[in-house]
């Protein structure tokens, strides 16, 4: 038998086999990069997207925070206006504070309370709270026989008098309270008691 030649049909046959199988496994890694790709810019535009999305949720975030505080100056001329009114009405005279006059800047002062109110304005709590160096300001210190609290309890360190109202803006402290602190004396000794540590 010697050597068996392949027809030349037969091969131009296996070339064309050859070519499509090449084309076939190209065309095939071709489309799984194509699919890897795909996947990426998905994967990329879902990034994308979230961010987007944060970022509207923060602008919207930084937007509330400005309006809260925008009218900020505006409402610090308020609580001037409406903290010397208080003080003024403190010192008239019980005879003049029945005067149709005197009941008409008395609504004024509320209409001016409830403004500041509707802002988010809160007075902060001090005669017969405890102080709180967070948003008191002690600007004297009297020794007491006893430091009673609002609730009855004896403390060391009670506001007993308010010399200025403080104030928070939606919960955030604008003006501390100007305060006179008590604090509790020892009966016997008359020394005033240590303060206690740790709080």
């Amino acid at each position: 038998m010697g050597n068996q030649t392949t027809p030349p049909e037969a091969s131009a046959e296996s070339d064309v086999q050859k070519e499509e199988t090449v084309r076939k496994t190209s065309a095939a890694n071709e489309l799984e990069e194509l699919k890897k790709k795909c996947e990426e810019y998905l994967e990329g535009w879902k990034r994308a997207k979230a961010d987007y999305a944060n970022l509207q949720k923060e602008i919207a975030r930084e937007r509330q925070e400005m309006a809260k505080f925008a009218a900020l100056d505006l409402i610090h001329q308020l609580l001037d206006v409406y903290s010397h009114m208080k003080l003024a009405f403190q010192h008239i005279p019980d005879s003049v504070k029945k005067e149709p006059w005197m009941v008409g800047f008395e609504h004024i002062q509320k209409q001016i309370w409830d403004v500041l109110k509707g802002q988010g304005v809160e007075a902060i709590p001090t005669v017969g709270h405890p102080f709180d160096p967070h948003v008191h300001e002690a600007v004297e210190q009297k020794e007491k026989e006893t430091g009673k609290g609002q609730d009855g309890s004896e403390k060391a360190d009670v506001v007993v008098t308010e010399v200025s109202p403080g104030f928070t803006l939606q919960g955030r402290v604008i003006r501390p309270a100007k305060v006179v602190v008590g604090q509790r004396q020892d009966r016997s000794s008359g020394k005033k008691e240590p303060e206690e540590k740790g709080m």
